[in-house]
């Protein structure tokens, strides 16, 4: 699985959803990484040091989903069942929002360190669900998500492995950014994320954008 940046110029497509993808060597990581994969991220300081904040916080994310049974059982990750969800489930979830495509299925890592206690390692999850939260929010081609949390049980599992109640979009925190922040060691020209809230037209949180970015 590749790690860190993938120096690549975006293109006119780079926002869109390459689930289709069906060639054999996009079954792989290595595949993800090559100049042919739709999903490319601009080759400037800023969105790669965000490509490799976000792709560092959904591995620790979904590596965290191993310990739900221990820390917090609403955060458990199903796997792949038969039918529809041999695809679209948990573990391919976290492949699709680290390249864009639902037939990455997630890869175990052991990046949660071993050594910390129950309760430093709640904390730690917590960070790494917050920063993926916020990733969601930041355009692919910057370095954000390659895919989205819209639908409603997407948002409330984020929610209630972050702590919060299941009503509404969990807000928006800024760890991302200071992640981005500190990687690049000065503040981040990538631009403010745009809030989920603001396409399920909640109210409950406030937005940092003030309009509603393009959906292509």
């Amino acid at each position: 699985q590749p790690a860190g940046s993938v120096k690549r110029t975006a293109s006119a497509g780079a926002s869109q959803d390459p689930i289709p993808i069906l060639a054999p060597n996009s079954m792989t990581w290595e595949g993800t990484a090559s100049d042919w994969w739709p999903f490319w991220v601009e080759d400037n300081e800023d969105s790669l040091a965000t490509e490799k904040v976000c792709h560092q916080a959904f591995q620790q994310a979904y590596d965290c989903t191993f310990y739900a049974a221990y820390d917090r059982e609403d955060c458990i990750c199903p796997g792949p069942a038969a039918g529809f969800e041999e695809v679209v489930n948990c573990h391919n979830f976290f492949g699709y929002a680290m390249t864009g495509s639902w037939l990455m299925p997630a890869n175990q890592t052991n990046s949660v360190p071993k050594h910390l206690t129950q309760e430093e390692r709640s904390e730690f999850c917590n960070e790494a669900y917050h920063i993926t939260w916020d990733c969601f929010a930041i355009p692919p081609y910057k370095g954000g998500a390659k895919g989205g949390c819209w639908l409603g049980n997407c948002w409330r599992w984020f929610g209630s492995c972050m702590g919060f109640d299941r009503t509404s979009p969990a807000p928006y925190d800024d760890r991302a950014t200071k992640a981005i922040e500190h990687e690049l060691g000065r503040p981040s020209t990538t631009p403010e994320p745009w809030y989920p809230g603001q396409r399920l037209k909640m109210t409950t949180h406030q937005p940092r954008a003030t309009t509603e970015p393009p959906t292509n």
